[in-house]
């Protein structure tokens, strides 16, 4: 269960209402902990993949535009000139319609001289809170990306998704007998997503993992792999089956239960598969599918008098998780069952 903090802004995580504060980062940066920040930035989870999964910009201003181009450069023109004429003219548009706006979320904790005074190597008590406060808001991100991508929603891939079942074209994936996985991908990327925005390359598959289980043993998968040397399906294996250039499966769990309850972990990422667009490159000029707008991470060090001098140590990271183009992926839903 993540904490309840700050006060300004809130999200929904699982049915419970949680916080974050909007943080006057000029003035705060004063108080910047750059070892700890260092700490931060450098901590991983590799069953986290929303830093892996989402291009990311960067960002000064809290809010801020988007721009996306025009599908110009796919107009075929009359180019022949003439000896004696000039050349055609041409041009491109570019929207601005899509706008950015970051929040900060943040996590403090206290770390208290006698803390200190006790721990033996190899524990530290500045760096262990850092890294356990930066779990907490990686964990808030990975669910802000896979609410994002598997969204079917307006504000998600309404109008380039569709359900996986049994009396549908496409059967839900664990239907080892009627289902066809590689020939689903291959519509997404040719029927779909390249005749709506002539995306090709860069296209990426983002799964959960209850589907990748069910992939693991399915039968077309296994018939194309069982002269290879492994003859066991892995993210890698998959992706060429795909013919895309990354599969990308979320593990991540969370506890779905109420603080102070038994707990009952849950997948962030649910039954869905996105096959997308993902650049290498991304800017606020971009044709990526989603992205991270990102303002920056920072840890921060402060002495409480009103706790007889212990240290509070912050964490905070300041984004948002941008569907841009839906055009340029498609979105299976309920892919298993």
């Amino acid at each position: 269960m993540l904490p309840v903090y700050g006060a300004t802004n809130n999200f929904d995580f699982n049915g419970n209402t949680y916080f974050t504060k909007n943080y006057d980062r000029v003035a705060t940066d004063l108080y910047v902990d750059k070892p700890l920040t260092d700490v931060s930035i450098k901590y991983s989870n590799q069953e986290y993949i929303a830093d892996m999964v989402l291009p990311r910009i960067p960002v000064m201003q809290e809010t801020g535009i988007i721009w996306s181009y025009g599908m110009e450069n796919f107009n075929l023109k009359d180019l022949q000139r003439g000896d004696k004429s000039v050349s055609k003219r041409s041009g491109y548009t570019v929207s601005s319609s899509t706008t950015y706006r970051i929040t900060n979320y943040a996590l403090s904790d206290i770390v208290t001289a006698g803390m200190r005074a006790q721990a033996d190597s190899p524990m530290s008590p500045d760096v262990d809170t850092t890294e356990y406060l930066t779990e907490i808001l990686a964990l808030n991100k990975e669910y802000l990306a896979a609410s994002a991508l598997f969204n079917t929603g307006t504000s998600g891939f309404s109008g380039y998704t569709e359900a996986l079942n049994s009396g549908s074209a496409r059967y839900q994936w664990n239907d080892y007998t009627n289902s066809n996985p590689i020939q689903d991908i291959s519509y997404a990327k040719r029927t779909k997503i390249a005749a709506n925005s002539g995306a090709t390359n860069n296209i990426w598959v983002v799964m959960g993992e209850d589907v990748m289980t069910y992939l693991e043993n399915h039968p077309d998968l296994l018939d194309n792999i069982k002269y290879t040397q492994t003859g066991i399906i892995t993210e890698d294996l998959v992706a060429k089956l795909f013919q895309v250039e990354k599969v990308v499966v979320g593990k991540s769990m969370y506890n779905a239960s109420n603080e102070g309850q038994t707990a009952s972990l849950s997948r962030v990422w649910g039954k869905y598969v996105l096959v997308m667009n993902r650049p290498a490159r991304p800017a606020l000029k971009t044709s990526a599918t989603a992205v991270m707008v990102h303002g920056g991470n920072y840890a921060r060090k402060w002495t409480e008098p009103s706790l007889r001098g212990a240290d509070v140590i912050e964490v905070e990271e300041a984004l948002q998780v941008k569907v841009l183009s839906p055009k340029s992926g498609y979105l299976f839903s309920t892919a298993v069952a």
